[in-house]
């Protein structure tokens, strides 16, 4: 046989003592510091480390317990159980290293944005002594990062021992040469190396583990491959695929539970960039990917309060729901037609005494319309409700809020959007709650009620309110007013104009406030059935934050006048009989401008008229003190009309039978602070 002639057996035996050699040189050789220190020139900004190498053939290498570390703006750190690959050598001749076959196993990552420091470094000291043209020692360095640094010798020339100071400060933030000094008139340029190239195609990634970036770790059971490539300045990602299942995302913080069980699948490319120009996010403006998630499931929103620091006063917890969906990016942008579906089961989101408590589901996705691209985020609450000093305000089953905007970039916020909230029907239990609501010290007190909201409210970037509709109606309303109570209902249809948020000012378009079925008792005596009234505001202002003020024209529709007359003017005892029931003609309608403000009530120029009867009133109530004068005009026939002016200060009554009208037109109330209203 030929393998048993000498011609076979010596080229093996040479062959395989070469072998025998390589592998014991090879291994023992990778094994020793002194490969370390070669693979990390600048242990200080970057280092590969690793517990044990060995190499079954030549180019092919395999590395246990693998780390590198990399501290720069952003620092990071890789670790890997296992790393093998080959590496081609005709690579090496064009400054170029290409690994093929690559596979990495038990992968974690760390990386930490950049903190920079915002004291500055004290200078740090060296005091020399020695021989001027020998050697010498630093004997004292001072420095507060590091601390006194041990006893070291260094080489120092100079022409003459009194060119060189006894003290030298070296500012922390300067570089050094080795040397510490250099020759008068010589420079020392840096040679600058030449990087290296890499091509790593194909990296296989088995048993991913853990990827940690700022607040967030990813704990998976995880696989895929990924493809780099750099040449020169430019560095591309031709290809990643990654898939995950039964994955875990915590927030490091406080090691809440983001997401748990969640299985994805992830593809995305990274176009060439100068990575030494384009740094941090802006990288991302290069990135196409495309990401399916199957299932997740949100245990807790509280993490998002990490996005609430300027809003100290929000809180959110619970929100158990599942999330699934799909996205795609192309060159930094979210491409029509991604969409991501959240369906809670409890969610709470707490502001000062108030929280609300809802489920339903959250909708996000990015459509085109008329060629233009936007995003939509739409939440739909099944059922929610409001809380208020632990007692229910709002509670209902159709609750939705819409936010939209145009086309953004995933590394930029959100600066250009709009939102709009609709109520479809939700119910009041009681309306006494919004007592809280009213200006303080107002002569306005809800007692009771019932009713139902209904609304729609559109609001844009710039924390303005663009438009809103309101429609309460209630039923089995008691509203104390001064010394009189009203019985009834009560239907309020409200419109709301451009408004700044900012100003706690709301501007009112035509709003319609409608009284019906009221019953008026004063000290328990009935003064009024079946009265009605319909007041209509074409224009006011809400100041509730800031003045607690409501400033507003109005226009008004009464059954008769006889309620407010009896009360504010006793008029039952300054008036004949005949006179008195001439107030109760119907359809009484006027206008005026009304003045609701934390410290008072005021009418100004309230003017009503009916069937032969006309009147104009001033009137203020202030700290329980009533203000008013009226004057009424009555058509006793074609010809002759009967002025009378009724002046009422603390409940006195002063007639005025001459000149009634030039009274009332000189008339003022006692000098007050005005506050801001709207144009007339």
């Amino acid at each position: 046989m030929f393998w048993r002639t000498k011609w076979f057996r010596i080229p093996v035996i040479i062959l395989c003592f070469c072998y025998g050699i390589y592998f014991v040189a090879i291994n023992i050789f990778l094994n020793t510091a002194h490969v370390q220190e070669r693979l990390n020139p600048n242990p200080a900004k970057r280092k590969l480390g690793y517990q044990t190498v060995y190499s079954f053939f030549p180019f092919q290498f395999t590395l246990q317990d693998v780390t590198y570390v990399h501290s720069a703006k952003t620092a990071y750190r890789i670790s890997a159980d296992k790393l093998s690959f080959w590496l081609k050598p005709c690579a090496l001749l064009n400054h170029e290293i290409y690994l093929s076959h690559c596979s990495v196993s038990g992968l974690e990552y760390e990386a930490t944005s950049p903190k920079f420091a915002r004291t500055k470094k004290p200078d740090t000291t060296l005091q020399m002594s020695g021989n001027p043209r020998g050697t010498g020692e630093v004997h004292q360095t001072k420095s507060s990062r590091d601390g006194d640094l041990p006893k070291k010798t260094i080489e120092a020339e100079t022409r003459t021992w009194q060119d060189l100071p006894r003290s030298v400060k070296v500012p922390t933030r300067q570089k050094t040469s080795p040397s510490g000094l250099k020759k008068e008139g010589q420079d020392l340029p840096k040679a600058k190396k030449k990087d290296w190239d890499f091509s790593l195609p194909d990296v296989q990634l088995v048993d991913l583990r853990k990827i940690t970036y700022d607040n967030f770790q990813l704990e998976t059971r995880g696989q895929g491959s990924i493809t780099l490539k750099r040449e020169g300045d430019l560095l591309s990602i031709p290809e990643s695929h990654l898939f995950l299942e039964q994955s875990t995302i915590r927030e490091m913080t406080t090691k809440n539970i983001v997401f748990e069980q969640m299985k994805l699948d992830l593809n995305c490319v990274l176009k060439p960039i100068r990575y030494k120009q384009i740094k941090g996010k802006e990288r991302l403006h290069f990135l196409q990917a495309e990401l399916d998630l199957h299932e997740s499931l949100c245990p807790d929103l509280s993490f998002l309060e990490i996005y609430l620091k300027k809003a100290d006063s929000v809180a959110i917890k619970g929100g158990r729901g599942s999330v699934k969906g799909s996205l795609s990016i192309q060159d930094g942008s979210f491409v029509p037609g991604s969409s991501l579906t959240y369906a809670s089961q409890e969610l709470e989101v707490s502001s000062l005494t108030d929280y609300f408590r809802g489920k339903g589901t959250v909708k996000w996705d990015i459509t085109r319309d008329n060629s233009q691209t936007g995003w939509h985020v739409k939440v739909r609450f099944s059922h929610f409700e409001l809380i208020r000093e632990q007692k229910k305000h709002i509670y209902g089953t159709d609750n939705e809020v819409h936010l939209w905007g145009p086309e953004t970039s995933i590394t930029e916020p959100i600066q250009d959007f709009k939102a709009s909230l609709t109520i479809n029907q939700a119910s009041l239990p009681d309306l006494s709650h919004y007592n809280t609501y009213f200006p303080d010290n107002t002569d306005l007190i809800i007692q009771k009620g019932l009713g139902t909201l209904t609304s729609k409210i559109l609001l844009d970037d710039k924390n303005t309110l663009k438009q809103g509709q309101i429609t309460l109606q209630t039923s089995q309303n008691e509203f104390l007013f001064q010394d009189m109570t009203l019985l009834g209902d009560m239907l309020l249809t409200a419109r709301l104009g451009r408004s700044s948020l900012d100003d706690y000012q709301i501007e009112l378009q035509p709003t319609t406030l409608e009284l019906k079925n009221i019953r008026i008792l004063h000290e328990h005596e009935c003064v009024s059935k079946d009265w009605w009234g319909s007041f209509s505001v074409n224009k006011g202002l809400i100041s509730p934050r800031a003045q607690q003020t409501l400033e507003a024209d109005f226009t008004i529709k009464t059954r008769d006048l006889w309620p407010v007359l009896y009360l504010y003017l006793s008029i039952k005892d300054v008036l004949p009989d005949y006179l008195a029931r001439s107030l109760k003609i119907p359809l009484t309608q006027g206008y005026g401008h009304i003045c609701l403000a934390k410290d008072r009530t005021e009418f100004d120029l309230f003017h009503l008229e009916g069937k032969k009867l006309s009147l104009d009133a001033r009137f203020r109530s202030q700290n329980k003190k009533i203000d008013a004068a009226v004057l009424l005009i009555y058509e006793l026939n074609a010809k002759n009309k009967m002025k009378l002016g009724i002046e009422l200060k603390d409940k006195k009554q002063k007639l005025i039978f001459e000149k009634a009208r030039e009274w009332f037109k000189n008339y003022s109330f006692p000098a007050r602070t005005k506050s801001a209203s709207p144009d007339r």
